[in-house]
């Protein structure tokens, strides 16, 4: 009884550690996934192509609307923003004020408005709605806006806001919320009636302006619903009505709710920073990946969602997520700078108080400025015209396929890119005219290059002119740094931007569960599979109590003890 009181124990045993293991392995490794998902989902590192093509730099933007000032101080607010460090500004042009009768133009409020925005040096996206009466259906004439009854008046009209404000303003956004009744004449547009307005509004802007950019335009994230998520079925049903070659520049709602930026919880029918990574993901299943996303309202409540400190925290804080791991992500404008510009209910987020005196988040937001937002070149692609990418010498633009490439043939002449991270890739030209460029990064030869007088020399000479990328750097300490490039001999030197690249984050805590997780699945099969083995007697073992036949018994052969 007691052998085969041990032998079910020895057989036990192992029959049940197996499967234990492989169900532990099991939930090990689904844990780890959700921690990767959580941790890591959305993040980008710009360190191979296809990069998303940023079409400005991203620094300082805010929602400003200088209407209501009279024009003798509209000079001194421009001014005063851009010495806060501001360097876009979103502002409403209105149809319905600027031809309010067919055919009759008031431009002087908004020249106004322009020439003091273009002499203070920052720049202008244009947000054009607001249809005229004469210009609406006749069941459309008592809502706050509609679509236009022939959407080619629309187009025509912004068309002509491009032509007369083409040296001024190169961005538009082509409407306001139409998934908002209130913004359709009373019910939401589908994406098939918006496109109907977008795609001749949009050959209207590039006829006049091949440079300009077009946006589109910024979606009620609950439309006619009380449930958030609306903004995301509208755009998805933009793209299903093949809306995609119609603009440049995905837009975007984020409105932090109460979560923190640190909370990577995403949902579509949460209000949180998280929450835009969802944009980005619709983009790359419709094969638009490389479009950017502009936050064109960004920002936390700090009367009524969190308090004003808190919010001051949120906005830094997110911002600095933005630049290090989204760099689809464009421009991110303040949710309002003053709080008369917006709904009442979205007082909290406006960056002043009432009185026009500075909340803790206006001072926490410039203060961006003294760390280098706007002038060093955070994760992704950064176009030649960018704050970050300074030149010396003569250089002209060139515009090639919708980019700005600069050009110099002067020796001696450089740019240099300030960026944090921890590499570039630049976009070049080689050609059979192309001179030496000499590079460094720091100060520094660029490592992995031939160098010359401590400096690297990089050689593009090539029997046809291509534009290429090449890697300069890579594998840096992830911090700020200075890449500059300079035409060492004679020939020429044509650049089209940089991508500032950024090793992945640490995923170490993630690796090692995964690996432990293999580890244990892998013994676990192992230990079935030799369970298996035995139960099925293909496998002989010492345990098994009919390996070995059983010995003859010997008689006693000792002799008898003498007495």
């Amino acid at each position: 009884m007691l052998g085969a009181s041990g032998a079910t124990r020895r057989g036990t045993r192992p029959a049940l550690r197996g499967p234990v293991l492989l169900i532990l392995g099991l939930l090990l490794a689904l844990s780890a996934g959700v921690a990767d998902a959580y941790l890591h989902r959305g993040i980008e590192t710009s360190s191979s192509p296809p990069y998303v093509a940023h079409v400005s730099g991203r620094g300082l933007a805010t929602n400003i609307d200088l209407r209501d000032f009279p024009e003798s101080q509209i000079e001194t607010v421009a001014a005063t923003i851009r010495a806060n460090g501001f360097q876009f500004v979103r502002h409403p042009f209105i149809w319905s004020e600027i031809e309010s009768v067919e055919g009759e133009f008031d431009w002087e409020r908004y020249d106004a408005i322009v020439r003091s925005f273009s002499d203070a040096g920052v720049e202008i996206v244009a947000v054009v709605y607001g249809t005229p009466t004469w210009a609406r259906l006749p069941e459309h004439v008592g809502f706050n806006d509609a679509p236009p009854a022939d959407p080619l008046q629309f187009a025509e009209f912004t068309g002509i806001v491009a032509e007369r404000y083409r040296q001024y303003i190169r961005f538009f956004q082509v409407g306001d919320q139409p998934n908002n009744p209130g913004n359709w004449g009373g019910i939401s547009a589908t994406g098939t009636e918006y496109l109907a307005v977008l795609a001749p509004t949009f050959n209207s802007i590039r006829s006049e302006n091949p440079d300009a950019r077009v946006i589109l335009a910024e979606l009620d994230p609950r439309g006619n619903s009380s449930a958030i998520g609306e903004d995301l079925r509208f755009l998805e049903s933009i793209y299903r009505s093949g809306g995609s070659p119609y603009f440049d520049v995905v837009a975007a709602m984020i409105d932090g709710g109460t979560a923190s930026p640190f909370d990577r919880r995403i949902s579509s029918a949460t209000p949180s920073l998280s929450r835009a990574v969802l944009f980005r993901e619709l983009l790359l299943e419709y094969g638009d990946d490389q479009k950017p996303v502009w936050f064109t309202h960004y920002g936390w409540d700090g009367l009524s969602a969190v308090s004003r400190q808190t919010q001051a925290d949120y906005l830094l804080a997110g911002i600095e997520r933005i630049r290090e791991e989204w760099p689809w992500a464009g421009l991110a404008f303040q949710w309002a700078l003053r709080p008369d510009t917006v709904d009442p209910e979205d007082a909290g987020k406006a960056l002043l108080n009432s009185d026009g005196t500075a909340t803790l988040a206006f001072n926490s937001v410039v203060g961006l400025v003294d760390q280098g937002i706007g002038t060093i070149a955070p994760t992704g692609f950064v176009p030649t015209d960018a704050g970050p990418i300074s030149y010396s010498g003569a250089w002209a633009s060139q515009h090639l396929a919708g980019r700005e490439l600069q050009t110099t043939s002067q020796t001696g002449a450089n740019l240099s890119i300030a960026f944090e991270g921890t590499g570039v890739v630049a976009y070049l030209r080689r050609s059979p005219d192309v001179g030496m460029i000499h590079a460094t990064v720091n100060g520094e030869p660029l490592p992995g290059w031939p160098e010359q007088d401590g400096k690297a020399q990089i050689d593009l000479r090539f029997y046809q002119a291509q534009d290429i990328t090449v890697t300069l750097v890579a594998g840096l300490e992830n911090g700020n740094h200075e890449v500059v490039l300079e035409l060492a001999s004679p020939g020429n030197l044509t650049f089209g931007g940089v991508v500032v690249s950024r090793d992945p984050p640490l995923r170490w805590p993630v690796v090692l569960a995964m690996v432990s997780a293999l580890a244990m699945t892998s013994f676990a099969v192992w230990d079935i599979m030799l369970y298996l083995s035995r139960y099925s007697k293909t496998l002989r073992t010492s345990d098994d109590q009919e390996s070995t036949p059983r010995l003859p018994s010997m008689p006693d052969w000792r002799p008898s003890l003498r007495t």
